[in-house]
């Protein structure tokens, strides 16, 4: 399954895994791999467009890597999931580098990585929301963020 941006230069693909559930996520920008990680993790839950942008999160990670960072970033999501009941319409994220703004392609390197996200959506509602996939955990297994033939690739695994 292939969802997100309208072309194929930013979207997500979920990859099955057994009792886990891997997700890749790419885009022309590091911010923009992290925006699809975080729109494939919420699809797994109940579909964005089932969701209302009636309400805003914000979010601030910052790692030393990129790796960490996307960890980070989809902890920080589901954790909002789990505690408020989060529910993903659209995301926007704003991505750094070390050393100032950045995630527009090189190779990653050494200091410290950060990303602000805007999620909009709406808390769980049971009598409207048939949620999917349950989700416990972001994990460490593969965990991956960085440029790849042009693009930059997320890869995550989800404990189920």
């Amino acid at each position: 399954m292939t969802a997100g941006a309208p072309d194929r230069d930013a979207g997500y693909e979920i990859l099955e895994h057994t009792a886990d559930v891997g997700l890749e996520a790419y885009g022309p920008t590091q911010a923009e791999a992290l925006r699809q990680a975080a729109l494939g993790m919420a699809a797994l839950v109940v579909p964005p467009d089932q969701v209302r942008p009636a309400r805003r999160w914000q979010v601030h990670v910052s790692a030393p890597d990129p790796d960490l960072l996307l960890f980070n970033l989809l902890d920080e999501l589901l954790y909002l999931h789990h505690v408020e009941g989060m529910l993903v319409h659209d995301v926007t994220v704003e991505a750094e580098a070390p050393g100032g703004p950045g995630g527009s392609g090189g190779a990653p390197g050494p200091g410290r990585w950060s990303a602000r996200a805007v999620a909009r959506g709406e808390t769980l509602d049971p009598r409207r929301h048939r949620p999917g996939t349950e989700i416990k955990a972001v994990t460490l297994h593969g965990i991956a963020l960085r440029p790849e033939g042009g693009r930059w690739v997320g890869r995550v695994v989800f404990d189920l």
